[in-house]
């Protein structure tokens, strides 16, 4: 079974609902079977127009993926998402 990945791209971030998204988000993600592969470190761009950082999480399936994203526990969170930072978020299937 291929696995699922939160790809997510973002710019812009306000200090203090960022620090408050990710110290819950952190934790919530551990307690469902996601784990970051990519988490805001450097990034060179070379073709194209993407955003300042970027983060993947790895979740066991892209079903599993999904129905983490659509919880209500991350609906909660993802309201302090979209107020702390300016972003692109996509549920992406891996390969088999």
């Amino acid at each position: 079974m291929a696995k699922g990945y939160w790809v997510v791209h973002v710019d812009a971030a306000a200090p203090g609902s960022l620090r408050d998204y990710l110290k819950q988000v952190g934790p919530f993600l551990e307690a469902n079977g996601g784990h970051y592969l990519v988490r805001a470190g450097e990034q060179v761009v070379t073709e194209g127009d993407v955003r300042v950082q970027t983060v993947v999480i790895e979740f066991e399936s892209f079903a599993h993926a999904k129905a983490v994203y659509d919880s209500a526990e991350y609906q909660a969170l993802k309201a302090l998402r979209i107020a702390a930072i300016d972003g692109d978020f996509a549920i992406v299937e891996g390969v088999a």
